[in-house]
């Protein structure tokens, strides 16, 4: 399974945009999310699976800005071990558990937009390096890819350390579409 992470729309679309396109004008067959049982709701810590017509996309985000990207579909037979050893829990994958997503099932993919968000951070403290008190960073980062169907937008985005799904585009000014 691939690991690596993006961290940028630029490094994503290097990496993984000819692919991406090429999901564009297939049908959404199924997806699957993982299930915490014992909970009764989405473990939202690992992948979430899109199987199209002729492709599988998985995607996993962590951290603030990191993305994990799959084309193989996972074993969902296997034990849920891919980023860390969920023992403790009791997971199980769930196939269109998600209503969101499930709305999309049997709908042709018509784009996808890679999704930035605007950050500006002051340093306030910094032991280390204190020449850097008081400098500004400013930086898009990665937080979504947006999946564009007939009459609505899904997007899987990065929820602070784990995977969030909305029904709707990011629409606020600190974001910036980058369109497939």
């Amino acid at each position: 399974m691939n690991k690596y992470f993006y961290r940028t729309a630029e490094e994503l679309i290097a990496g993984e945009g000819q692919r991406l396109r090429g999901l564009i004008g297939q049908t959404l067959f199924d997806t699957w999310l993982v299930w915490d049982k014992a909970a009764n709701e989405w473990f939202s810590d690992e992948f979430v699976i899109l199987q199209f017509s002729e492709d599988c996309l998985g995607l996993n985000f962590s951290k603030f800005d990191e993305l994990a990207v799959n084309w193989s579909f996972i074993d969902i037979q296997d034990r849920l071990h891919y980023w860390k050893d969920y023992d403790a829990f009791d997971l199980e994958w769930q196939r269109n558990g998600n209503e969101i997503l499930s709305r999309n099932i049997g709908q042709r993919l018509n784009g996808i937009s890679i999704v930035e968000m605007y950050s500006k951070s002051i340093f306030v403290k910094e032991p280390f390096r204190p020449e850097n008190l008081g400098q500004e960073s400013e930086q898009w980062g990665l937080i979504a890819i947006e999946f564009i169907f007939s009459g609505s937008v899904t997007a899987i985005f990065n929820a602070l350390d784990e995977n969030g799904i909305q029904d709707g585009t990011h629409v606020e000014s600190i974001y910036r579409h980058i369109p497939l």
